[in-house]
C-alpha cells in the first residue's frame, strides 16, 4: 500500500520569473537583435570577393580582446560566425566567385582569405 504524503513535509515551491526586464540599450548591446538572416553569409562572402582584396577581417573584439558592442555580430563567438560562413561556402547557392575564399577564426575575430587574388 502506498504511503500518503504529509503536506507538512513538502517544501513550499516559490514561483520564479523566467525573465528579467532589459532596457533597449542593453538589448542592442547584447547583440540579441543581430541574428543573421538567410543568405547573409553568402552576401558577406560575395561582397568580400567582389572587393578584389586578398585579406579581410570581421572584427568582433578590439585589440585587448574586449567585445565590440557595435559590431555586426556583437555577442557572437568568432567560431560561431566562422562556422556560419563556412556553411554558406558549402551551400548549393554559393556563387563561383567565393569558391576560393577561406574562413578562419582566431583571437576572437573572423579572418577571410581570398586565394583567387595573388599576394
Amino acid at each position: 500500500m502506498a504511503r500518503k504524503r504529509n503536506s507538512q513535509n513538502q517544501q513550499e515551491v516559490k514561483q520564479v520569473s523566467v525573465f528579467e526586464s532589459l532596457s533597449a540599450e542593453d538589448f542592442a548591446a547584447s547583440g540579441a537583435g543581430s541574428t543573421a538572416e538567410k543568405g547573409e553569409g553568402l552576401r558577406i562572402l560575395t561582397d568580400f570577393a567582389d572587393t578584389g582584396e586578398r585579406y579581410g577581417i570581421i572584427r568582433l573584439v578590439d585589440a585587448e580582446g574586449a567585445p565590440l558592442p557595435g559590431a555586426r555580430f556583437a555577442g557572437r563567438k568568432a567560431s560561431t560566425v566562422a562556422t556560419s560562413l563556412k556553411q554558406a561556402l558549402n551551400s548549393k547557392d554559393a556563387p563561383e566567385s567565393i569558391a576560393q575564399v577561406k574562413v578562419m577564426s582566431k583571437k576572437g575575430n573572423v579572418y577571410l582569405l581570398n586565394e583567387a587574388v595573388d599576394a
